[in-house]
């Protein structure tokens, strides 16, 4: 099934029948493909095409980038940069280059704790990411979004308002795992965006 969906033979599915995986990652893994199945669906219904797409198995071996995240005290940090996915749009004259997050309120919002693992930091190495150019110099166009897919409005509202407080703009957009099932993904107005009121559209 997902080999259909994916367009791809099933032997070049990152997949090995002996690997042990845990149910919770199990559930991420699914809920990534049921994201991309709808792009792709939506992309096909409207004469879209998806010029690339990369999932996070070869984003975090062979693109894995990384970052250096300074605190306040000066202290410095590096941290990979790895999206669920990427996935290149182009839909008439328009291109649209998306990171893809699919966030299970598993991952701490934020911490006191300057370092530890969070949606904030996250935030902060995408934004340390494209300020720092090594975003255009991998992808080769200034244009980024990243897009949260993720459990419920309340989930959505506490990561919109963690991303606001990180500085994060107009790149960051959200909606609900509940709204996108429901919805046509690329064109319906589902999408809450940071700093930003009301409801958009991924295209235009």
């Amino acid at each position: 099934m997902v080999s259909l969906h994916m367009s791809v033979p099933v032997e070049e599915l990152d997949f090995q029948p002996n690997e042990k995986l845990g149910h919770l990652f199990v559930e991420h893994h699914l809920a990534i493909i049921d994201v991309i199945v709808a792009c792709i669906r939506s992309a096909k219904r409207h004469g879209f095409t998806i010029e690339k797409y990369l999932d996070d198995r070869t984003l975090k071996t062979y693109q894995k980038d990384t970052v250096t995240l300074t605190s306040t005290t000066g202290r410095k940090q590096t941290a990979a940069v790895v999206p669920d996915a990427y996935f290149h749009l182009k839909a008439s004259a328009h291109h649209y280059h998306q990171f893809l997050e699919v966030d299970r309120s598993t991952e701490t919002g934020r911490s006191m704790t300057w370092g530890r693992r969070t949606w904030a930091r996250k935030v902060i190495s995408y934004i340390e990411y494209y300020r720092s150019g090594m975003y255009h110099e991998r992808y080769h166009t200034k244009s980024m979004r990243v897009l949260t897919v993720t459990t419920s409005e309340k989930r959505l509202e506490n990561l919109k308002a963690i991303t606001e407080a990180c500085g994060g703009q107009s790149r960051f957009w959200f909606t609900t795992m509940e709204q996108l099932q429901s919805s046509d993904v690329l064109v319906d107005p589902i999408w809450q965006v940071a700093h930003r009121q009301g409801l958009s559209s991924l295209t235009w």
